[in-house]
């Protein structure tokens, strides 16, 4: 599947059930804050006060555990949207670049080192010394 497909698809879905949390969730508090005693009240499921509360509040267990579901799957598939948003293009690209930068900065070193050999052959510096900023040069690139 195309990551723009899958992009779109994972955008849906999340929208989608961020939308049932949301009405679940309404659905959950209406039947918590709107029993009514009358008789014929469509909230009336047996005679008797405590029975219908009971029921009340075993629905509104039931649609807030539904509501809680599709929020945490609609979070699930936003992630999916944004590891496809930060899509490994963008990080190949970042590797490119710091390769570039590690390949320029070896180039660097290594004209450093053959400027200090090129100094040590024509005896403008000792041995020692040569050995001495050879070491200086190689940390400073272990440094980087």
């Amino acid at each position: 599947m195309e990551k723009k497909k899958a992009f779109q698809y994972l955008v849906a879905l999340s929208i989608t059930f961020a939308l049932l949390a949301v009405i679940f969730f309404g659905l959950g508090l209406n039947k918590k804050n709107t029993y009514d005693n009358k008789q014929e009240s469509t909230n009336v499921y047996v005679n008797g006060d405590a029975y219908n509360f009971i029921i009340n509040g075993t629905y509104f267990a039931g649609y807030m555990a539904i509501s809680g579901a599709c929020l945490i799957v609609a979070a699930i598939m936003f992630m999916g949207v944004l590891k496809i948003a930060c899509s490994y293009d963008n990080l190949s690209e970042i590797k490119e670049v710091n390769f570039i930068q590690r390949i320029k900065s070896e180039r660097e070193i290594s004209g450093k080192l053959n400027e200090l050999k090129a100094l040590a052959e024509k005896g403008i510096i000792t041995k020692s010394e040569y050995e001495e900023k050879k070491k200086v040069i190689m940390g400073e690139s272990n440094g980087k």
